[in-house]
C-alpha cells in the first residue's frame, strides 16, 4: 500500500469511528431505564449543586490569594525599583566628583 492509502484508510476508519461514537452518544434512551432513576438522579442534582458551589468557594479562595501575591509582588518591584534608582544616583554621583 501507498503511503496515500495508507492515509486515506486511516482517515477513513477515524470518521468512522467518531461517526458511531456520536450515533451512540445522541440516540435517545429506553423509557423503562430513567423512570425509575428519578430518586437518584435527585440526588445527583443535588450532589453537582454541592459540588459546584465547594468548587465556587474554592476558586473565591484562590482568587483572593492570587490577588494579594499580585498586590504583594508589586509593593516589592516598587521597592526594588527605587532601590535600584538610588543606587544609581548614588553611583553618578560617586563618579561625577572623582
Amino acid at each position: 500500500m501507498g503511503r496515500l492509502q495508507c492515509k486515506l484508510l486511516f482517515s477513513l476508519v477515524l470518521y468512522g469511528a467518531g461517526f458511531a461514537t456520536a450515533m451512540y452518544l445522541l440516540a435517545p434512551a429506553d423509557r423503562s431505564e430513567t423512570g425509575h432513576n428519578q430518586a437518584a438522579l435527585e440526588s445527583s442534582r443535588t450532589d453537582a449543586r454541592q459540588v459546584r458551589e465547594e468548587l465556587l468557594a474554592a476558586s473565591i479562595r484562590l482568587r483572593l490569594g492570587m490577588n494579594k501575591l499580585v498586590s504583594f509582588a508589586e509593593e516589592k518591584a516598587s521597592l526594588v525599583a527605587d532601590y535600584v534608582q538610588h543606587k544609581r544616583t548614588e553611583q553618578a554621583a560617586d563618579g561625577g566628583d572623582g
